[in-house]
């Protein structure tokens, strides 16, 4: 085996263009990206949320051949997705099917993520495979809007991190903002023999990663980073599906990066850029409600604090603060996230008898390294709603699993 690598990325914002100059350069660039990618006679079908970036892959297709494909989405039925999945492909005249995502399809499949990409991956994705099943022999080539919003959509940048000062504090800001447990929660996590030799590694790994860059123009340093050691990794979710179907990534289209690069960051943020895009590809399809806002993606972006804002009180933490107000008698769904994971973990039995079971028992392979008395401290703090760590309980499950399944 060898590689050859035949694209380089550069980063080179152009601030000469005029807004709508660059919206226009994003835009036909998704219109070729899709229209290389959407081949007969393969039955191409796309991943549908309430989100951007599946729709802007259908908003950028081809009108007559966005009516020949297949549309699918996922999520608990009485998640907002699937109402705003089903009007973007009434809109869009797609066939589409509705595929119901269960807390047990994690736990029953986490073992078999953890095999199949050698731990790399905590388990919340293992529902991928399972569902990916049900739609094998159907479509020949899934369409994902994979890492629009990490790319286009900024979703990452803070002004902070576009005016980072010095190379030092860029890198306290990421260690600080990406990790999921903090110097304290290391220090309890780890026995004490392990943590001295892993304590300075996420230091030394991001550092590593920052002095392979040019920092050229500051404003563009974290950018660089996160698409070289975020964006590129996540890829990894989907990789193994390809024994499944066929799994295509158009924002990851190499003219398509190269345009959105062009944009400057900070005409990036917030999603302001993504936005007028989406409206440059398919007024009607950014005329329907965006869930992370709750009201249509057209309208005008002062609303989308307010929306955000009713978001996350209204419809996503109200249930954590009933639960918690009432001593978890009063349970009110998450409505907002397919994959309501920190839900999951506080209220569903299945959740967690699993994590006590696998993380807290004498068989557990992870106690010779982790402090089970910690684990435990973690997951009733979490059971009651005073913190939310299950990004960093599913991490550490996922180390368990790897130990089960590769050094047992």
């Amino acid at each position: 085996l060898s590689v050859s690598q035949y694209w380089q990325f550069r980063y080179q914002p152009d601030r000469s263009l005029s807004e709508g100059e660059m919206v226009e350069q994003v835009a036909e660039a998704f219109r070729t990206a899709m229209a290389r990618r959407v081949k007969e006679p393969l039955q191409c079908g796309v991943s549908l949320s309430g989100g951007l970036d599946c729709r802007a892959v259908l908003a950028a297709t081809d009108p007559g051949k966005r009516r020949e494909m297949a549309t699918f989405s996922y999520s608990p039925p009485y998640c907002d997705a699937v109402a705003i999945a089903r009007r973007v492909a009434e809109k869009c005249g797609t066939r589409h099917r509705f595929m119901e995502l269960t807390p047990e399809m994690i736990l029953d499949n986490a073992e078999h993520l953890v095999w199949l990409t050698e731990g790399r991956n905590h388990i919340e994705g293992s529902f991928f495979h399972p569902l990916y099943r049900q739609i094998r022999g159907e479509i020949d080539v899934v369409f994902d809007g994979f890492a629009l919003d990490r790319t286009l959509g900024a979703s990452h940048l803070t002004k902070e991190l576009i005016q980072p000062g010095s190379k030092e504090e860029l890198l306290t800001r990421i260690v600080t903002g990406m990790r999921l447990f903090g110097d304290e929660s290391l220090i309890r996590l780890f026995k004490p023999e392990y943590h001295q030799l892993v304590r300075e590694i996420p230091s030394s790994v991001v550092k590593a990663e920052l002095d392979k860059l040019s920092h050229a123009d500051p404003s563009t340093t974290f950018d660089e980073f996160y698409l070289a050691a975020r964006v590129g990794y996540a890829a990894s979710w989907h990789v193994p599906l390809r024994a499944l179907v066929e799994v295509s990534f158009p924002a990851a289209d190499n003219d398509l990066i190269e345009a959105i690069y062009k944009v400057p960051p900070e005409k990036r943020l917030d999603r302001r850029t993504h936005r007028q895009v989406t409206m440059t590809l398919s007024p009607e399809l950014a005329g329907v409600t965006y869930h992370n806002i709750m009201m249509p993606a057209s309208a005008p972006l002062w609303l989308w604090k307010f929306g955000k804002a009713y978001r996350y009180l209204a419809r996503e933490k109200r249930g954590e603060l009933a639960w918690k107000a009432t001593g978890g008698r009063l349970r009110l769904r998450n409505r907002t996230d397919y994959v309501d994971h920190a839900g999951w973990l506080r209220e569903e039995d299945s959740w967690k008898s699993y994590f006590r079971a696998m993380l807290l028992s004498g068989d557990s392979l992870s106690k010779e390294y982790l402090d089970q008395e910690y684990i435990g401290y973690l997951m009733a703090q979490h059971a009651k709603a005073k913190i939310k760590v299950s990004y960093g309980l599913m991490r550490v499950m996922a180390f368990e699993l790897f130990l089960r399944r590769f050094m047992a």
